[in-house]
């Protein structure tokens, strides 16, 4: 079963084994060039997570997709910046956009006012997901844009969000422990 969940600094490791399982032309839609195994892992280690959200869709211990939102500037400016990766296997299933729509709601309890999709022209699977959100792409540098507003936050999406959170958890432990060896169980 694929969660989607949050990840943390500690699982960067999965975020780079992801991103390098990407095929290159993966790779090529994603970053918009050619980036080599080795540029991955500099990329990854390079993220400030506290300006960071990263979404992931696990199945298992593998990370198949996900959704960076990274902060746009000074917080104040409101602003955010969204990226999607999905392995091939895991693409047209719908799983792109429970990862948007997933880091949509972490940048609206955020206060996030304006995120910026970009995509080369070629990348259809993702303006179709952008324009889920959006409506509109434009042309800017060569490069689509679709510009999202999140709506303000309520207690219900901070609700919402919790309860993602909370079920990421529990479902993480209950995988962790149906893994466990039989007769293992904390003597």
């Amino acid at each position: 079963m694929t969660l989607v969940r949050k990840l943390s600094a500690v699982e960067a490791d999965k975020l780079t084994h992801h991103l390098c399982r990407l095929s290159l032309e993966e790779r090529r839609l994603r970053f918009g060039h050619g980036v080599s195994d080795q540029g991955l892992a500099d990329f990854v280690q390079a993220i400030d997570w506290s300006e960071t959200w990263a979404i992931g869709a696990v199945d298992g211990q593998d990370l198949h997709g996900v959704v960076e939102l990274r902060r746009a500037g000074a917080w104040w400016t409101g602003a955010a910046e969204l990226s999607v990766s999905v392995e091939g296997p895991y693409q047209n299933q719908g799983l792109g956009t429970r990862l948007v729509a997933e880091a949509l709601l972490v940048a609206r309890n955020r206060g996030i006012r304006t995120v910026f999709l970009l995509c080369l022209p070629e990348n259809r699977p993702i303006q179709r997901i952008a324009k889920k959100f959006s409506g509109r792409l434009t042309m800017v540098d060569g490069d689509l844009e679709a510009r999202i507003q999140p709506a303000q936050p309520t207690p219900l999406t901070v609700m919402m969000e919790l309860f993602n959170d909370t079920r990421g958890i529990v479902q993480g432990v209950l995988e962790q422990a149906a893994k466990a060896p039989a007769g293992s169980g904390g003597r």
